[in-house]
């Protein structure tokens, strides 16, 4: 079955980063001119499940100017969560999101193209399945934006 998925979709190949984990992507040839998607699973502080990290690269690892903003976002995680916070605030619905802080997880961290600029979606979702809540925010050039929150309880 290995060697079905080898020549299918190529070999897995890993990298490791002490602050997001280790990612890992399949790849058919070494040539660091073909795009690769790398992708990692980390439980982030005292989340409930894994942060998911998925970050464009090449056969020779992940994007380093995205290694270093996602970096960055973990750094400084608590001051983004107030920043979230601050501006979800602001929307009419925040009613629906106000114990966010203590019941959602950073789930997901992925690539967002827009041009050149390196720039992610981040979504924070809650641990129940059956909580379709999300809270959204761009983050780009070290800095949130684009709070957004949907979904029911």
């Amino acid at each position: 079955m290995e060697f079905i998925k080898q020549l299918l979709f190529g070999r897995k190949i890993y990298f490791n980063d002490p602050v997001l984990g280790k990612f890992s992507t399949r790849v058919k040839s070494d040539n660091p001119s073909i795009n690769r998607t790398w992708y990692s699973a980390k439980r982030i502080g005292n989340y409930p499940e894994d942060t998911l990290f998925i970050l464009e690269g090449n056969s020779r690892g992940p994007n380093k100017m995205e290694l270093e903003s996602v970096r960055k976002l973990m750094a400084e995680l608590p001051q983004v969560m107030n920043q979230v916070d601050k501006d979800l605030s602001q929307k009419a619905n925040y009613n629906k999101f106000k114990d966010w802080k203590s019941s959602l997880y950073l789930s997901a961290v992925n690539p967002y193209e827009k041009g050149f600029e390196v720039q992610f979606e981040a979504n924070i979702t809650y641990e129940d399945p059956d909580d379709t809540r999300i809270v959204s925010f761009m983050w780009r050039n070290g800095k949130v934006s684009e709070v957004e929150g949907t979904g029911e309880i």
